[in-house]
């Protein structure tokens, strides 16, 4: 089995989305969109489009809901010994605390659920 081609893609501060060679050098990708065909179509048009789409069709509703959250880097200041605790729990520690974190919010999103129906 051949091994995976990787294609390296960077949009540049102008938009342009570019894409890098195997000499290293840079080439632009043209977009081949007719965004006057799309700015022209209906709400109705577009939605039809992207479902007859064989490419690319509709997620279940099974699919959405297992759907996990995207993840976003961040700096995050802990005490020492909490950091210490989550480190020696294993190598995923950030996950760990990430579902710790989420059991927080959910059982506090309870309660406040619970207060309003009050």
């Amino acid at each position: 089995m051949p091994a995976a081609k990787l294609t390296i893609v960077e949009r540049r501060s102008d938009g342009r989305l570019m894409t890098r060679r195997k000499d290293g050098s840079w080439r632009e990708i043209k977009d081949k969109t007719d965004w006057a065909r799309v700015a022209a179509m209906t709400e109705e048009e577009i939605v039809a489009n992207a479902l007859s789409d064989p490419d690319n069709p509709p997620m279940t509703e099974a699919q959405l809901k297992n759907m996990r959250p995207f993840k976003r880097p961040i700096t995050i200041r802990v005490d020492v010994d909490v950091l210490n605790w989550f480190r020696t729990r294993g190598v995923k520690y950030q996950t760990q605390m990430n579902a710790a974190l989420r059991d927080y919010m959910n059982a506090n999103a309870k309660k406040k659920r619970l207060r309003a129906r009050a």
